[in-house]
C-alpha cells in the first residue's frame, strides 16, 4: 500500500484496509438489480462491460485502485482480457490505468484507434504476459498497446515471433516503416470500422445511460476534462476526448509525434474532497502541505562533516523511524555513500577525471525532517545529487549542489514516492537535468516545490545544463529557476500546478505528453538582455494556462502558449498566497532559496546576474581552459556570449568551524530557547511534545518560529503563514 486518499488520510493504515474491505464485502453481495433498480434501461449495455458494471456496483472500486496495490494489479491483468476493454462492440486497443491525485480518484484509459496509416511501428516492445507491447519509452504516447487478436493462442505466438525478430533490427529501423509480413498481419487483425462510427456508438451508450441514471444524478458535465463527459453516480464519471489529425484545418494535435486519429475514454472515480490538515510548517502549500515528516520522532543532530560514520549525515539520514535531522556543524558534506574516499555515488572516472555518479539512492528511510537552517554560520551544503527513495519527507534549508568532478541530474528519485515538500532549499550545477522525477517508477506524488532557488545548471562536463524534469501529482510555487537550457521544466505528470515562479534565461520548456495535466499560473519569465533566443514553451490542450508574462527587451507582455479547446478553467489546486506577476522579483529575490542563516556567494552571485539582466549559464573547464567532456555541450563554441566560465574558487561552500547554540539534552532545542519558553533544558523528552495541542510537536514549534505555548488553528487557511519570512 502506498497512498491513501483524502478522507482516510487521518486513518491508520489498518483502519483504512478494514474500511475498504468491508464496504467491498458489502459490495460483493450487491447487483445492479438491487443498487438501481430505476435504470433497468440500461442494464443490458452496462452488462455487456465487465468493467462498468464492477464500478458501478462496488462503491469502493475506485478506493481501492488508490490504496490496494493487490487489487490494482488485479484489475490490470483483467484489463487484457477484450471484456474489459470495450463498452461498445470495438474494443479498445490501448490501455492505461492512472493513480489517483490529491485532487481526483484513480482513472482508467481506454484507447479507441481503428484507422491505420500503417507508416510506423511507434510503441515497439517486448510483449507482456496478456500480449501487451510495452511501449519503448515514455515519450511514446501509447503507452500500452493491445494486440487485437491476443485472445487466441496461435495469433499471439505470431506475434511474439515476430516482436523477437524485430528485437534484432538497428535501433534506426524498429522504428520505422512496418515490414510486409507486419503489415499484412496487423491490417488482419486489428479493429478497421470508421472511426466516427465508434464515436458515434460510444456518444450513444453514454447519453443513454445518463438518461437511465438520472434518477441518480446522473448528468453530462459542464465542463469536461475532455471535448464531452458525464457523471453516472457520485463515485463513477466518463470523459471522451478526440484525437484528429487535424483540430482545425492546418493545425496539427500537437503530440510532437506522427500518429493516426484515435479517442481517450477515461472512467474515474471523480474529484475528491481537498484535504483539511495541520500544515507540514506553517506556510506549506500545496499537496505537499499534508507531509508530516518527522513529527514525534526524535532529534538527531549532524556533527561532523564526515561523508560516513557517527555523526554523520549519512548515519542521521539512514537512521529508522520518524526523526528530524538538525546540524552542529556548518561547511561542506560529501554525498554520503560508497566507495569512499571519494563523494558518494562515484561509479566511473573518465579520462578527464571527471565522475559519473550512478542512480544508487541515499535517502532510503521515511518519516523524515532534514533542516539544514539549524546549522550555525552560513550554513552547509550537500556536495552531491538529491537521491531519495524515502516518502514522508519534508526537507528545508539545504543547498544541494553537484560541484565538479561529479555530474549528473542534480536530484533523482528512486520509486513512487508519497509526501514530500521541499522548503527554502537550493539546487545547482546539473550537468543533466537540474531535477528529475519524470515516469512511471520514479515520481513524487504529494509533493510542493516552494521558495527554493533551482539553477543555474553546469554545461561543458555532463550530457547538458538542462532545468527540471517533472511528474506526478504536485505543487511547483514561487521558486526562481534561472540559467539552464532545455527541459525548463518538461512535464510528464498526473497533474502539477507550475504557479508564481520567477524564470530567468531558460531556453524551453514542454507538457506534450497528452495525458499531463498542467495549470501554468501567475509567472514571470525574463529573457536575457541581448539574447536572440527567448522562452518558449511547448504545449497540448491539456494544459490551462493564464496570467503569465514576459519580460523581453525591456518590453513587459503577455506570454502565450496554446489555449485548449475544451478545458473552461483551471484544474482544481490546494489553496496557496497568490501575487502579481510584476512583483515576483521584488517579493522573491530577498527570501527564496537556503538564504537562512545567511546567503552565500553561490547564489549571491547567480542572484545578481538576474537583478542585471547579464547573468549566464556557467560552463565548467579543465585547468587548460578546455572542455572536459568528450561530447561536447557544442553551443557553448557556438554561442561563447550566451556561457561564463565557472571556477570553484569564485564560488565557495559556506565556511566551517562555527560553533552551534548549546542544546544540553540534544532535543533539538537550545537551551537558552527553551528556558525562555517554560521548557526543560535537561528534559530530552519534551521536544517531542506538544505543550499547546496545536499539532506542532515543541521542537517543531522552535524549528518554526512560533511559540510553544500558543494554541493556533493552522487548520485555518489564514493561520498558515510562513514564519520564516512572514506574511508576502
Amino acid at each position: 500500500m502506498k497512498r491513501m486518499h483524502s478522507h482516510v488520510w487521518t486513518m491508520t493504515t489498518a483502519t483504512a484496509l478494514m474500511l475498504v474491505a468491508s464496504v467491498a464485502a458489502a459490495a460483493s453481495s450487491a447487483t445492479l438489480e438491487t443498487k438501481y433498480p430505476e435504470a433497468s434501461d440500461a442494464f443490458a449495455v452496462v452488462k455487456q462491460s465487465p468493467l462498468l458494471e464492477q464500478a458501478l456496483v462496488d462503491d469502493a472500486f475506485f478506493d481501492r485502485l488508490d490504496t490496494d496495490e493487490a487489487f490494482l494489479s488485479e484489475i490490470e491483468g483483467k484489463l487484457g482480457e477484450s471484456a474489459y476493454r470495450h463498452i461498445v462492440p470495438t474494443p479498445s486497443l490501448r490501455v492505461r490505468v492512472f493513480r489517483g491525485t490529491t485532487y481526483e480518484y484513480p482513472s482508467i484509459l481506454l484507447e479507441f484507434q481503428t484507422q491505420h496509416e500503417w507508416t510506423s511501428f511507434d510503441g515497439w516492445g517486448k510483449p507482456g504476459d496478456s500480449c501487451v507491447l510495452v511501449r519503448g519509452g515514455r515519450d511514446s504516447y501509447q503507452q500500452r498497446t493491445f494486440f487485437g487478436g491476443c485472445e487466441d493462442p496461435e495469433l499471439r505466438k505470431q506475434l511474439v515471433r515476430m516482436l523477437n525478430d524485430r528485437k534484432d533490427y538497428p535501433s534506426n529501423k524498429r522504428k520505422e516503416e512496418y515490414d510486409p509480413k507486419t503489415r499484412e498481419f496487423m491490417r488482419k487483425h486489428l479493429p478497421n470500422k470508421d472511426l466516427a462510427e465508434v464515436r458515434a456508438n460510444i456518444m450513444g451508450v453514454l447519453d443513454n445511460l445518463v438518461k437511465a441514471f438520472a434518477p441518480y444524478g446522473a448528468a453530462v458535465l459542464d465542463g469536461p476534462q475532455g471535448h464531452y463527459g458525464v457523471k453516472l453516480t457520485d463515485r463513477l464519471y466518463i470523459h471522451l476526448r478526440d484525437f484528429p489529425l487535424q483540430r482545425e484545418e492546418g493545425e496539427t494535435t500537437n503530440l510532437r509525434y506522427s500518429h493516426d486519429p484515435f479517442i481517450w475514454l477515461t472512467i474515474s472515480g471523480g474529484p475528491k474532497e481537498l484535504p483539511k490538515c495541520v500544515p507540514a510548517f506553517p506556510g506549506a502549500e500545496g499537496p505537499g502541505a499534508v507531509t508530516t515528516g518527522g513529527r514525534g520522532g526524535r532529534a538527531i543532530y549532524v556533527t561532523n562533516l564526515n561523508p560516513s560514520g557517527p555523526g554523520s549525515l549519512a548515519e542521521a539520514l539512514a537512521s529508522k523511524g520518524p526523526r528530524i535531522v538538525l546540524f552542529k556543524v556548518s561547511g561542506q558534506i560529501f554525498l554520503p555513500d560508497e566507495p569512499l574516499p571519494n563523494p558518494a555515488g562515484a561509479v566511473a572516472e573518465n579520462k578527464s577525471g571527471n565522475i559519473e555518479l550512478d542512480n544508487s539512492p541515499w535517502i532510503v528511510e521515511p518519516d523524515l525532517t532534514l533542516i539544514g537552517y539549524t546549522a550555525p554560520g552560513e550554513g552547509v551544503e550537500v556536495w552531491g545529487r538529491l537521491c531519495m527513495a524515502a516518502s514522508n519527507a519534508i526537507v528545508r534549508g539545504v543547498r544541494f549542489r553537484l560541484r565538479p568532478p561529479l555530474m549528473k541530474d542534480g536530484m533523482d528519485t528512486s520509486g513512487n514516492l508519497d509526501r514530500v515538500i521541499f522548503d527554502h532549499c537550493s539546487f545547482a550545477y546539473g550537468s543533466d537535468e537540474l531535477l528529475r522525477f519524470i515516469g512511471e517508477d520514479a515520481t513524487l506524488y504529494r509533493y510542493t516545490i516552494q521558495y527554493c532557488l533551482l539553477g543555474p545548471g553546469l554545461a561543458g562536463l555532463g550530457n547538458h545544463p538542462y532545468g527540471p524534469e517533472i511528474g506526478g501529482d504536485g505543487m511547483i510555487h514561487h521558486n526562481i529557476l534561472f540559467d539552464t537550457a532545455s527541459r525548463s521544466p518538461e512535464v510528464d505528470c498526473m497533474q502539477i500546478d507550475w504557479r508564481n515562479n520567477l524564470m530567468y534565461n531558460l531556453r524551453s520548456g514542454h507538457s506534450c505528453r497528452p495525458w499531463s495535466k498542467f495549470n501554468m499560473i501567475g509567472n514571470y519569465i525574463v529573457d536575457r538582455a541581448g539574447s536572440e533566443r527567448g522562452y518558449s514553451f511547448d504545449a497540448t490542450d491539456n494544459v490551462w494556462a493564464e496570467n503569465n508574462l514576459r519580460e523581453s527587451g525591456g518590453q513587459v507582455m503577455p506570454f502565450e502558449i496554446r489555449k485548449s479547446d475544451y478545458l473552461k478553467k483551471a484544474y482544481p489546486s490546494m489553496p496557496v498566497a497568490m501575487h502579481d506577476p510584476k512583483k515576483l522579483e521584488e517579493v522573491l529575490t530577498p527570501i527564496v532559496g537556503a538564504c537562512i542563516p545567511v546567503r552565500d556567494a553561490t547564489d549571491k552571485h547567480f542572484l545578481e546576474g538576474l537583478k542585471s539582466r547579464e547573468g549566464k549559464i556557467p560552463y565548467y573547464t579543465d585547468e587548460s581552459g578546455e572542455l572536459t567532456r568528450a561530447r561536447r555541450y557544442e553551443t557553448i563554441e557556438q554561442r561563447p556570449d550566451l556561457y561564463e566560465r565557472w571556477k570553484s574558487e569564485d564560488y565557495p561552500p559556506p565556511a566551517a568551524g562555527v560553533a552551534a547554540p548549546d542544546d544540553s539534552d540534544n532535543d533539538g532545542m537550545p537551551d537558552e530557547w527553551e528556558t525562555a519558553n517554560g521548557l526543560d533544558p535537561k528534559n530530552a523528552a519534551d521536544g517531542a511534545q506538544d505543550a499547546d495541542k496545536d499539532g506542532y510537536t515543541n521542537v517543531e514549534e522552535f524549528l518554526y518560529r512560533t511559540n510553544p505555548n500558543e494554541f493556533v488553528d493552522y487548520t485555518d487557511p489564514k493561520n498558515n503563514v510562513h514564519t520564516l519570512h512572514g506574511a508576502i
